[in-house]
């Protein structure tokens, strides 16, 4: 499922983000994890894990603070089931070069998160 495109924020365009459909039910909310972060010298692309109410759908957007921390947000919507689930993110970049490098990633602005790139 494609949430978003085209997004350009601070030199990094997101070209695409995926969306896994609920993975299994889970009893309550976590933090989200992020799973892999694979650098290209054009892309960069990171999945992570979340767990929001199974019947949402989700709006995804990023940022970048000035610690080159690259902010990964995404908000839930929709109707309200009474379950949870665990569900899968890929965003998707396409680099440009006049930017700073990303040193690092996040989720929702949550610092338990935090990942570092490694080099």
């Amino acid at each position: 499922m494609i949430l978003h495109t085209s997004k350009l924020n601070l030199g990094k365009k997101a070209i695409l983000i995926t969306e896994s459909s609920c993975q299994k039910a889970v009893d309550h909310l976590e933090k989200g994890k992020i799973n892999t972060i694979i650098e290209t010298d054009s892309t960069l692309t990171i999945d992570i894990n979340i767990t929001d109410n199974c019947c949402f759908a989700f709006l995804c957007d990023m940022t970048v603070d000035s610690t080159a921390t690259l902010k990964l947000i995404y908000h839930g919507y929709g109707t309200y089931c009474a379950c949870n689930c665990c569900f899968g993110l890929t965003y998707h970049f396409g680099k440009r070069n006049a930017y700073p490098k990303i040193k690092a990633v996040m989720i929702n602005d949550e610092r338990e998160t935090l990942k570092q790139i490694k080099k």
